[in-house]
């Protein structure tokens, strides 16, 4: 990432001011001005939320990106990471591994409410489905709180958008040399928990792109924020970003032009799904879900190019 506007290794990049003009004047999110002469309010922003990871993870030494943006994108974006960061704590592998993580993940999960489950906290959400096979046999599945998959696109737009400015801009104070990234040129993929790394969807992908230019690969916070970005060396041709979470869950897409998904994304192998007939007058399927061996896991691997 060298070359980056304030770029410092292992160090947050501060793009914020306590002066608004001697910050970003536009909110790397929605794209507003809160310059000078304008009543629009903005605040410090942290890319990466201090409370999205298990306390004490990121600090002052790991990477960030910190900058003004408006406040009521700093708001709405809050409100994504807290739902978030319960659910992928409460769900993350961590939690047998280290006391301190499970302690946390269980004090968010007792505390914060799920918006799928109206007065009901993360803590209280496994889902109960009963399966009907024939006319006699019935049995009962349990599963994990879920995550609410608009909140997961939501952060991901925020956290790319962020990252594409970071890494495009030459000075952020100035119109003509910063850059932001359109919600309509986001392509978001889907959303991958960490016993499922190893379907056939995401290890297709991760191959694809494997000699795709790398512009940014982060591991920050002990490995529970990882971001990488790359960027297809074809004229004109597109980017691939993901994410990965607290160690659980993997998000992918990429930024193209408007209605029009990267090749990349396209004639991918059909994933293994078993019909279970009518459930609940629904058509209904399930597949088994594929880990992956870490020898075979590249899709964070690759050095970012100078510049």
């Amino acid at each position: 990432m060298n070359g980056i506007f304030k770029f410092r290794e292992n160090q947050p990049v501060v793009w914020f001011h306590r002066d608004v003009l001697k910050s970003n004047m536009w909110c790397l999110y929605c794209g507003e001005y809160f310059g000078d002469n304008v009543s629009i309010s903005s605040n410090k922003e942290h890319l990466f939320a201090r409370e999205f990871v298990p306390k004490s993870k990121l600090s002052g030494s790991c990477f960030n990106f910190i900058f003004r943006s408006c406040v009521s994108c700093n708001t709405e974006k809050s409100s994504y990471e807290r739902h978030v960061s319960s659910l992928t704590l409460i769900n993350t592998p961590e939690r047998s591994k280290d006391k301190d993580v499970n302690r946390i993940a269980t004090h968010k999960a007792s505390n914060d409410y799920h918006p799928n489950h109206p007065g009901k906290l993360v803590i209280n959400t496994n889902e109960r489905h009963t399966i009907t096979l024939g006319e006699s046999i019935n049995f009962g599945l349990v599963s994990p709180p879920q995550l609410n998959d608009e909140y997961v696109k939501k952060l991901s737009l925020f956290q790319v958008q962020g990252m594409f400015s970071l890494l495009t801009s030459k000075d952020p104070q100035h119109s003509d040399s910063l850059r932001l990234l359109p919600a309509n040129h986001f392509w978001y993929f889907g959303a991958f928990p960490e016993q499922d790394w190893g379907n056939d969807h995401l290890v297709e992908i991760s191959k694809r792109v494997s000699n795709w230019p790398c512009h940014c690969n982060i591991n920050t916070a002990s490995g529970f924020i990882k971001v990488i970005m790359r960027k297809s060396s074809e004229s004109g041709g597109g980017w691939f970003w993901a994410l990965e979470w607290n160690k659980y869950l993997r998000v992918v897409g990429g930024i193209s032009l408007p209605n029009e998904p990267q090749d990349v994304f396209i004639n991918l192998p059909n994933l293994r799904w078993k019909s279970l007939g009518l459930q609940g007058g629904a058509s209904t399927r399930y597949r088994q879900e594929q880990p992956l061996h870490e020898s075979q896991d590249i899709l964070f691997e690759g050095n970012a190019v100078p510049g």
